[in-house]
């Protein structure tokens, strides 16, 4: 979960493979098609930087019994 690069492109061939297949399903590409790619990025992104504070969320959870098992 530390490398943020890498849980983009993940999430992002995701979306893409999820999109593809509902359009495959339902049919037909139009403008929209633009809108939803975007929102595909923006999600991509917004996910990776939702992993990465967790990730400092959860390092410092760490930090913070082993201070107190260090005071104990």
């Amino acid at each position: 979960m530390d490398n943020q690069v890498v849980i983009f492109i993940v999430t992002m061939i995701g979306s893409i493979l999820v999109f593809l297949t509902f359009g495959a399903l339902v049919g037909g590409e139009n403008i929209e098609f633009t809108y939803v790619t975007l929102f595909i990025v923006q999600f991509s992104f917004t996910t990776a930087m939702l992993f990465k504070i967790y990730d400092k969320v959860k390092k410092l959870e760490e930090k913070q019994v082993e201070k107190k098992r260090k005071t104990i």
